[in-house]
């Protein structure tokens, strides 16, 4: 399953409202914000890292980045990382 496709399961299954748009190609989270005239914490996005060498989707607002010693302890892994495209 896609990561556009877990994300919309997720929202679904969680009750939360969102609006799907199409943007100019952009490389970041912020230039996707701006290119939709909202503030970066107003939008959402996916950051899928490993943890323990398993994919976890995490979902953030555009304006953060992932506090991996957090997350290491939020999930009790040995190990967290970003993942690379290949490896979801």
């Amino acid at each position: 399953m896609t990561v556009s496709r877990q994300l919309k399961k997720f929202l679904d299954d969680a009750g939360v409202s969102y609006k799907v748009t199409k943007h100019p190609e952009a490389f970041t989270a912020q230039e996707v914000a701006a290119a939709e005239h909202v503030p970066g914490k107003a939008m959402a996005k996916v950051v899928i890292v490993l943890a323990d060498k398993k994919p976890v989707m995490t979902v953030l607002p555009a304006s953060y980045r992932v506090d991996f010693k957090k997350l290491k302890k939020l999930l009790g892994a040995k190990s967290v990382g970003l993942a690379s495209e290949d490896e979801f």
